[in-house]
């Protein structure tokens, strides 16, 4: 087991889904306070369609690039889709005693 890791988790959504009065019914604040309630102690980076733009991107090769692109100041990085929640830690996940995981 790796123990220290710096650990970065991160997702993509769009502003307009990041709201509680989207098309989709997700539920984004419930997302982001899940996960603060079980892991305050990690950063949670939230991508959107700006962040994709900018570099050129469309949401099917988004994920593969930024976690490269956070890989290099991360120890470990873990992306999360947005329309979850979180209802423990993720203690298998957070472990790191793996070099890549899908």
């Amino acid at each position: 087991m790796k123990n220290n890791l710096r650990t970065v988790f991160f997702t993509i959504c769009d502003t307009d889904l990041q709201n509680n009065t989207n098309k989709r019914n997700l539920d984004f604040v419930g997302f982001i306070n899940s996960f603060k309630r079980f892991h305050s102690d990690i950063e949670l980076i939230v991508f959107d369609q700006t962040h994709l733009k900018l570099q050129g991107l469309n949401y099917y090769c988004a994920k593969a690039f930024f976690g490269k692109a956070l890989s290099e100041n991360y120890d470990l990085v873990v992306n999360v889709d947005a329309d979850h929640y979180f209802f423990d830690r993720a203690h298998e996940i957070l472990a790191g005693d793996y070099d890549i995981a899908c």
